[in-house]
This record gives C-alpha cells, structure tokens and sequence, in this order.
C-alpha cells in the first residue's frame, strides 16, 4: 500500500512537468512563464512530498522518491545524491552512504541554489572521513567548501560549524595544533552566535555538545591543558542551559555526567587528581 501511494504521489508531482511537454499550443513569452510556474509547482510537491517521508522515517521510500525525481529532472543532482546519501546513512548503510557523499563533492562547488546542499554534504561527508581517521581527506573535502563560504551568504552557519570541526579535529590529529585551536574557536563562536539569536535550549545545547567534543578531541590527543580549558567552556555553557525553561533534563544528566568524567581526566592528565 505504501508503495502504491508513493507512486500516485510521484506522478502527481511529475505530471504537470509532462503536460508542460505535451502542450504545444502556447508559444513565446506566455508558454516560457506557464513552464516557469509548472516547474516552480513540480518542486514543491516535490519538497512537500520528501518531507513528509522524511518526517515519517521511511528512508527507504526517500531513496526510491529521490532517485525517480532525480531522474525526471524535478530536482537536482546534488538535492538528489544528498537526500539518497542521507538515507542510506539513516538506515546504517554507510559505505553506501559515503559513496553517494562523494558524488557530490567530486563534483565543482555550484554557484547557484544548490551551494547549501553542496555545504552539508561535505560536512556529512567530512564527518564520515573522521570517524575513518582518514584525516588528509577529510581537510581536502572540507577546506575549499569553508574557504567557498567567504563569498557567499546562502548556507546554514551551524553546517560551516560543523566543518570547522571536522578541520580541527582532522589538524589536530595531523599535529597541527595551532590551526586547529583557530579552526575550533571559529566553530565554538558561531554556535556561540547561533545560540544568541535563539530564543531555545537549543542553541545553547549545541554550544555545550561542541565545546565537550573539542574537550574530547583535544584529551584524545593527550593535550591536557587545551582539554581543561574546552571542559570549563562546556561546563559554563552547561550551566546557562540548566537555567532556560525548556532545558532537556535527560540531556542535563547525562552530558553532566560525561562532562565530570572528562573533567577529572583531565585533572588528572595535569598530574592534578
């Protein structure tokens, strides 16, 4: 049944776009505006139709949604290879997922609309190198897509964060530690940002999992002093979020928690127990 109702809804979504081609009657500047506007509808039942299976976690129609509009040309490329990535990466297939990633950023950057989309799949993707160690990647992925971002204003401030994560953890792991510690106060500073322009926990709640990951990242690599220091930003910010109304309590005790073991192996890596 499922099946069925994604393919009367795909056909609805690419209909008008064959009605546009069948429609031979309408010339000039009037048909260029009518296919203008079938095209402008065929992408937002398009939208409307993958939000909504994506709401509902059902990856697996996303990934057979996003290939038939790919293909029609209702959507784009990079819109179709990221929403099949992230799928695949939502239902554990990450080999798979990675080989969609990749797809992406093989690819030129793009100047139009699409530049966003091209931003969070490096990020995803950049993402998906580090955990795989495979740190020289990961900086040759994320650094042109952060340096592309100085000239543009169409892209989500907490994905740049995110790169700039992946590009800290990967110098630091690298020994590059001085431009790690810049490209870790640029991300610490935009959620810092983000989270002062929200009237939510959760922008504070992102500035508190960034900080405890730098903390992480840096005890890892059994830099004890710059560990200490990014545990008491986390545990700072941890404190302004106890105090908004709509704090997570689940997230307060169990952040807590890993924020006190680091903090104490941190002490101790400074001979301080």
């Amino acid at each position: 049944m499922r099946s069925v109702i994604c393919s009367t809804l795909v056909s609805a979504v690419l209909l008008p776009a064959l009605v546009a081609c069948q429609d031979n009657g309408q010339t000039g500047q009037n048909a260029s505006n009518w296919s203008a506007t079938l095209r402008e509808e065929a992408q937002q039942r398009a939208d409307s139709l993958l939000k909504i299976l994506e709401a509902a976690g059902d990856w697996k129609q996303v990934i057979v949604v996003a290939d038939s509009l790919g293909s029609e040309g209702s959507i784009s490329s990079v819109k179709c290879n990221l929403l099949v990535a992230t799928a695949y990466a939502n239902i554990g297939e990450l080999r798979t997922s990675e080989f969609f990633f990749k797809k992406i950023v093989d690819g030129p950057i793009p100047e139009d609309e699409d530049f966003g989309l091209y931003c969070e799949s490096a990020a995803s993707f950049s993402g998906l190198l580090v955990n795989k160690r495979d740190y020289g990647t990961a900086l040759q992925v994320a650094l042109p897509v952060v340096n592309a971002m100085e000239k543009h204003t169409d892209y989500s401030p907490t994905v740049q964060a995110i790169l700039l994560e992946s590009i800290g953890r990967s110098q630091l792991s690298l020994g590059r530690d001085r431009e790690a510690a810049d490209s870790y106060d640029r991300a610490f500073r935009i959620y810092q940002q983000e989270a002062a322009a929200d009237s939510t926990a959760n922008g504070v709640r992102h500035v508190v999992v960034n900080a405890y990951n730098t903390a992480l990242g840096y005890l890892t690599a059994k830099c004890f002093p710059e560990a200490m220091t990014w545990t008491l930003r986390a545990d700072s910010a941890m404190n302004v979020y106890k105090g908004i109304s709509d704090a997570n309590t689940a997230f307060v005790d169990n952040a807590g928690a890993r924020l006190h073991l680091l903090h104490a192996v941190a002490l101790q890596g400074l001979g301080q127990e």
